[in-house]
């Protein structure tokens, strides 16, 4: 049985298995309606349940039906490889599972389980989490990701889906804890930067504005040794600094620029390439506009660095700094500032 809140939404798709020489199959979703390959982020490949279902009954080839979330409130919670040997959710997925008290299905491979919620991701909660139930990891997304569905729904849990943003607050709090509040410093002079097109001047005019105008502006892959796929996570990651890790702004700006082409949206698996690009260039960004000072400040324990730390009175200077690799200029400065880092990445 379909929850309702399901069945109402045109974000069906179909999908198969796809041989896959690197590992497990991969699950390719496809448009219900022409049969062509479809995108977690486009929904002029989606269709109706209905769609999906005649579709899946037509063709022998599919595997199965799914679906899309795409920020509107659903929210998928993947719980893998988490079956004991009796063929039941491990004591960490058990008691997960009965905490969200929700529609909760077992996936297609009999070995994870999948709940699904209304409720919003906080910030800073990230997707995936690896060794959480059992030897398994959790998948938490919202928003560019496709769903398979089977129908098979586990025992005791709700036939429909549930409101749980306190216990999803609480899990992703678990997960990736916020960090350690840092020593106050001077107040940021960042103003958030609503305009797109404001954005994007100021990262054409930043130090290292060439290099960002040859990426976003020309398509130029030169400065990678033309390998597209390089220059797109350089691109990504300068666009990370700029939207300050968000990443729905980070897909709309990239597909502005001159590299956007139709690769971005190819499926890897149950993600696209250009979802899971925007993901390693949010984790590889350790610093975003605005969130450093220039210059720090000396007290009694050690040296407050730019971005709040401290270095101890002891560190020597032209050495680098074991925490951040930046350069110690001396105990007063370090190496780089926020610009700085843009220019050298």
């Amino acid at each position: 049985m379909v929850p309702a809140q399901l069945r109402e939404r045109p974000c069906w798709l179909c999908w198969k298995y796809v041989p896959n020489p690197d590992g497990k199959p991969r699950k390719v979703p496809l448009d219900p309606k022409s049969g062509g390959e479809a995108s977690s982020t486009d929904p002029r490949t989606w269709g109706s349940i209905d769609e999906a279902l005649t579709a899946y009954t037509r063709d022998t080839t599919l595997s199965g039906i799914g679906f899309t979330v795409s920020g509107e409130g659903l929210v998928g919670i993947d719980l893998d490889d988490c079956v004991d040997a009796e063929g039941q959710p491990n004591e960490r997925a058990a008691a997960l599972i009965r905490e969200f008290s929700s529609y909760t299905e077992r996936t297609p491979s009999g070995k994870g389980f999948r709940i699904l919620i209304e409720g919003t991701k906080p910030k800073g909660a990230g997707c995936r989490k690896n060794s959480v139930v059992g030897g398994g990891g959790i998948e938490i997304y919202e928003r560019g990701r496709y769903f398979t569905f089977t129908g098979d729904r586990t025992d005791g849990t709700p036939a429909t889906i549930e409101a749980r943003q306190e216990a999803l607050d609480e899990l992703c709090a678990k997960l990736w804890p916020p960090p350690p509040a840092r020593p106050a410093t001077t107040p940021s002079a960042y103003v958030a930067v609503a305009d797109d097109r404001t954005l994007l001047d100021k990262a054409r005019q930043a130090k290292n504005g060439a290099k960002f105008v040859a990426l976003f502006d020309c398509g130029n892959t030169g400065g990678r040794g033309g390998d597209d796929s390089a220059a797109d996570l350089a691109l990504c990651n300068l666009l990370s600094f700029w939207c300050r890790g968000d990443d729905a702004r980070i897909d709309r700006l990239f597909r502005q620029s001159a590299l956007m082409r139709p690769k971005w949206d190819e499926p890897r698996g149950d993600r696209t390439y250009g979802a899971m690009t925007v993901d390693k260039a949010i984790a590889e960004s350790s610093r975003t506009f605005g969130s450093s000072q220039k210059s720090g400040t000396i007290h009694a324990g050690g040296v407050t660095k730019p971005d709040g730390d401290e270095i101890p009175l002891g560190s020597n200077p032209g050495q680098r700094d074991p925490e951040t690799g930046r350069l110690i200029l001396s105990q007063k400065r370090t190496l780089p500032t926020a610009e700085v880092f843009v220019r050298q990445h």
